[in-house]
């Protein structure tokens, strides 16, 4: 039987706590930010982003992760 490993990262009050909640209003804008960080400020014009133009993403599936008021993650599912 193999031994188990501990882990090589140790939690810190840096790594957590984060919320994820539903997407709110107020994200948008920050939100826009992080994934013209993320993928470039171009992003707009690449044929994935071109599909969801105009389309409301599905209900329930729009989430925000907030650490310390900071958007630091976003899901969008259609």
């Amino acid at each position: 039987m193999t031994t188990p490993r501990k882990p090589q990262i140790a939690l810190t009050s840096k790594a957590a706590p984060f919320v994820i909640r539903a997407e709110r209003a107020g994200d948008v804008t920050m939100r826009e930010a992080l994934l013209d960080a993320c993928f470039g400020e171009n992003r707009h014009g690449r044929t994935c982003q071109r599909l969801r133009d105009g389309r409301a993403p599905a209900t329930g599936l729009a989430l925000s992760a907030v650490r310390e008021g900071k958007l630091v993650g976003t899901v969008r599912l259609w």
